[in-house]
């Protein structure tokens, strides 16, 4: 599949006619860590990049205690375009427009990062297949090679769950160095 696939132009499914923009990740390609989150929402499909605004302020405080920003990580979504309903706000994602996406998220996948974190439960289901994540565990993907940490979105902690967001925090830093060992005792065995 080459990139003219997923182009500013693209229609490959209905999110093609609501969107103002494709939403395509950002950040650093040759980063160790990936971060792929759901779909844009209405800020970040005017702004044409992904997790930004109070969403991006979680992910940000998720980074720090690892030493990480946005310029040392990769950052994307399942789908690239905000899925609109008819009263213009944001609405979950039909499976059939995950499908249309999945070719390029997992070739981003494959490419960018030695781990990945999932953020949400439909970016774990997309790349791990399974409905129902062990948050804050790392899980192997064999397809992709490639550890992956499945956590809770940051929109989830924005619905009245600021009470979790140190223990968000704490998961999230606690699975990332644990892939980060997971790793190094892969390269130990190569």
């Amino acid at each position: 599949m080459g990139s003219k696939d997923f182009t500013p132009g693209c229609c490959r499914c209905s999110l093609s006619e609501r969107r103002k923009q494709v939403v395509f990740g950002v950040g650093n390609i040759e980063a160790n860590l990936i971060l792929c989150g759901k779909s844009p929402n209405r800020y970040e499909d005017n702004i044409g990049k992904p997790f930004v605004g109070k969403q991006g302020g979680i992910v940000d405080m998720f980074l720090e205690p690892l030493g990480l920003d946005r310029k040392k990580v990769f950052v994307t979504n399942v789908c690239l375009c905000r899925p609109v309903n008819e009263k213009g706000n944001t609405r979950k994602l039909k499976k059939h427009e995950i499908r249309a996406c999945r070719p390029r998220l997992i070739k981003t996948l494959r490419h960018i990062g030695h781990y990945g974190v999932l953020m949400g439960l439909t970016a774990s289901e997309a790349v791990l297949k399974v409905s129902r994540p062990l948050w804050g565990r790392p899980v192997y993907v064999k397809k992709l090679s490639k550890w992956f940490l499945p956590v809770k979105h940051p929109s989830w902690y924005l619905r009245g769950k600021q009470n979790y967001l140190s223990f968000g925090i704490t998961e999230f830093v606690n699975g990332v160095k644990e892939m980060r060992r997971l790793c190094k005792l892969g390269d130990q065995h190569a």
